[in-house]
């Protein structure tokens, strides 16, 4: 058996912004790890010793950031000139395998064991095996729906309520074979949601990998926040060098790399992002973001319900407008 993986790194992260605004997703920290750092430590325990990164979006700070080994794993990187999709992205990455693939989204936190996984791909002879998990609420999901031996027969791609009796929810790791990876064209937008998986039903065997350890799409600020907090307990998640000051009152949140919060400071459920700078006796609430190098001025209040005007580069935006606010409201 030969096992390559692939990370797929290359997307802009748009819904996180501004936390991506200098940061590609996948270096986004969970308590204080990037994300993919957390990633490569899974592949390395699974004993897998190359991994391809998809870059796009800000693919140098990510190559960078990671260099070409970590935890024994030999990594390279594809970089996308232009968007190929989910398909099309490890189509490119695909130069630098030989064997079948291990294909996992960086933008997800999963605490399952890949290597069980990637024993019931081998033991089921598939062509194919998705990870999914169960959902309640699958309205943003792709769902998988299988038959009683967890073959999959079919798919419903964010079903409306009713739509969809299944509650499996493909969470974006995959195991493919040489073969399907070889047919796919070249430099070509593909998604394996929506124009691989649905024509592999009828000539190949797709199986469902279904685990119930936790998974969490950082998608959102608000999944980001939540996701890290579970990691922490729900004690505030503190950067390096910063400068926080003992009458500050800050809970429930994540404050990035050299921040200084001021006396009598309030910051309840937030994100502050790296050398951002709190004022004395602002108040940053529930449902905010504080940007990278932005600062909230001394009795200011930052609130989903404010409509607080914010600085940058010597012009003032308005907070609400989105492509170039520089606070977010979470959720």
């Amino acid at each position: 058996m030969k096992l390559d993986c692939i990370i797929m790194a290359g997307g802009k992260g748009s819904r996180l912004y501004p936390l991506t605004q200098n940061t590609p997703k996948p270096l986004l920290p969970v308590n204080n790890i990037p994300n993919i750092v957390k990633i490569l430590a899974e592949i390395n325990r699974c004993k897998i010793k190359k991994a391809v990164i998809t870059t796009g979006y800000l693919g140098d700070e990510l190559k960078k950031n990671i260099g070409n080994n970590i935890y024994d794993v030999e990594i390279k990187y594809a970089h996308e000139e232009r968007p190929l999709g989910s398909a099309g992205g490890v189509k490119n990455a695909s130069k630098f395998t030989s064997g079948d693939l291990l294909i996992i989204s960086g933008d997800a936190v999963f605490e399952g064991d890949l290597s069980d996984m990637i024993k019931s791909h081998y033991e089921n002879s598939a062509d194919l095996t998705i990870a999914c998990t169960e959902m309640e609420d699958t309205s943003r999901f792709g769902v998988l729906v299988t038959d009683k031996s967890g073959r999959i027969v079919g798919f419903c791609e964010k079903p409306s309520e009713g739509e969809c009796d299944s509650k499996l929810v493909n969470i974006g790791i995959y195991i493919i074979s040489r073969e399907i990876i070889e047919k796919l064209p070249e430099n070509t937008k593909l998604d394996f949601s929506l124009d691989v998986f649905p024509r592999l039903i009828k000539n190949k065997k797709m199986m469902a990998w279904k685990s119930d350890a936790y998974w969490c799409d950082m998608g959102t600020l608000s999944s980001y926040l939540e996701c890290n907090m579970r990691y922490s307990k729900g004690k505030n998640i503190i950067g390096k060098n910063c400068n926080i000051s003992p009458d500050a009152k800050i809970s429930g949140s994540i404050i990035f790399d050299g921040v200084t919060v001021e006396a009598n400071a309030c910051i309840c459920d937030a994100v502050i992002c790296k050398d951002a700078h709190i004022g004395n006796g602002a108040g940053v609430a529930h449902g905010a973001v504080v940007g990278e190098n932005c600062s909230v001025s001394a009795s200011e209040v930052i609130s989903p319900d404010s409509l607080n005007i914010t600085r940058v580069a010597d012009q003032e935006i308005m907070r609400n407008d989105v492509p170039n606010a520089l606070t977010m409201t979470i959720g």
